[in-house]
């Protein structure tokens, strides 16, 4: 499907999104600008013909299989450091001289105290090569099981003129989305209408504190973030590996 039917391309929406650009967004015309680009609408939504192009062009709402992370996996990468190689280095280095080099004082090898230094470095390098692994290996698993959960579920869509449920693996760019509280996002989107909506999104952002969402507030929905209040309905803008969430999996692979 050429770019021009559309007037928009994937990766433009997705840094619009992910930098929470309103200036971009004035440009494009507001949301109302964006739905006439993306040929949908407020009340009708979009034309259920056009699903399979909108998926052709701006990509189905599915990310690549991933393989299985492990925690040996992480930590065979955390040694991987070049600091801790050097720390490593330094311990052999402090064991090798401990064990064969005479202490200048006595002229005698100590063989009871010689390995302490080296094997202390050694200590400290595994303590912190585990727990980092351990901290990455929690992570990767919360983010497994969010994939999951975001997976598998039925969302509410405009299509043709009426309200619809679709499973949210069909949902394509330009779906006017219904979004509720509880429900984790599965696509990034731009607000239509709510009522007090606070969004939950620390884990795309690092941002601790909920964030307000409105036309004149934060009006931008980031893929995997959490509704923690209120409802209404938005624009979908980015899917699958085009969203905060695609590239966020595809950056920690």
């Amino acid at each position: 499907v050429p770019p021009m039917q559309w007037g928009l391309e994937r990766e433009g929406l997705y840094r619009m999104i992910e930098r929470k650009d309103v200036d971009k967004l004035k440009g494009f015309g507001g949301v109302h600008g964006l739905l006439t680009k993306l040929q949908s609408d407020i009340v009708t939504g979009i034309d259920s013909a056009s699903v399979k192009r909108r998926e052709l062009y701006f990509g189905p709402n599915r990310l690549p299989e991933q393989d299985p992370v492990t925690f040996w996996g992480l930590v065979r990468d955390e040694l991987g450091d070049t600091m801790l190689q050097i720390l490593m280095g330094a311990a052999v280095v402090s064991l090798i001289l401990g064990l064969t080099v005479p202490d200048p004082s006595t002229g005698e090898i100590e063989y009871a105290t010689g390995w302490i230094e080296g094997a202390a470095i050694l200590a400290s390098v595994g303590v912190v090569t585990f727990v980092s692994a351990w901290n990455n290996y929690d992570k990767a698993l919360k983010f497994a099981e969010l994939n999951k959960q975001t997976a598998k579920k039925e969302v509410s869509v405009v299509r043709d003129g009426k309200r619809t449920r679709v499973d949210i693996a069909e949902v394509v760019v330009g779906d006017v989305l219904r979004i509720g509280y509880g429900d984790i996002l599965g696509a990034d989107g731009v607000y239509v209408a709510g009522e007090d909506i606070i969004c939950d999104e620390s884990a795309q952002t690092g941002e601790s504190e909920p964030i307000n969402k409105g036309a004149d507030k934060d009006p931008f929905f980031l893929a995997g973030g959490m509704v923690t209040q209120g409802g209404g309905e938005m624009l979908v803008t980015g899917v699958g590996e085009s969203s905060c969430e695609g590239k966020l999996s595809a950056a920690l692979e």
